[in-house]
C-alpha cells in the first residue's frame, strides 16, 4: 500500500493564516482596531472588541445590531498571525451568494477594499449607537 502524504487540520489553518492570506488593510477608527484580510478566494472583515463593550467576549449569533454583508461570521479570540489571542475579534466575510468567487462563473460583485473599510466604519458606529442606548 502505498503511504500518503498530508498535513494536519492545523498545519493547514497555520497555512491559510500564514502564507495563503494577505492583511489588505487595518487601522483605528473611533478607538477600535480593525482589519480587512484576503484569503486569496474573497476577503473578510474583523473589529477588534475593546473590553467594555457589548461585542466583548459574544458569539456573533448573539450580536444582532450590528449589520454587515452576509451577517456576522465570526467571533473569537485572536486571529492567526495578525490578532494576539487575548483580544476579541468579531468579524464577517464576503463569500456570500452574489459575490465574486474565483470559481464561481456567475461573476458576482468584486468588493473593493474602500467598500469593506466604508461598512467597518457603519459596524463600529451601530457598536457605539447600541453601547450609548445601554448607558
Amino acid at each position: 500500500m502505498e503511504e500518503m502524504e498530508y498535513i494536519s487540520y492545523e498545519e493547514y489553518i497555520t497555512q491559510k493564516y500564514d502564507t495563503k492570506s494577505e492583511l489588505l488593510g487595518n487601522g483605528i477608527y473611533k478607538n477600535y482596531e480593525w482589519l480587512i484580510v484576503s484569503y486569496r478566494t474573497h476577503p473578510c472583515a474583523y473589529i477588534v472588541s475593546n473590553e467594555n463593550d457589548l461585542i466583548y467576549n459574544k458569539d456573533y449569533d448573539d450580536i444582532d445590531f450590528v449589520n454587515v454583508h452576509g451577517g456576522l461570521t465570526y467571533s473569537k479570540w485572536g486571529l492567526g498571525n495578525y490578532i494576539d489571542d487575548d483580544k476579541w475579534v468579531i468579524g464577517w466575510d464576503y463569500a456570500h451568494y452574489g459575490d465574486y468567487l474565483p470559481y464561481d462563473i456567475t461573476n458576482g460583485k468584486k468588493w473593493t477594499t474602500e467598500e469593506i473599510y466604508e461598512s467597518i466604519k457603519d459596524a463600529i458606529d451601530d457598536i457605539i449607537k447600541e453601547s450609548e442606548k445601554n448607558d
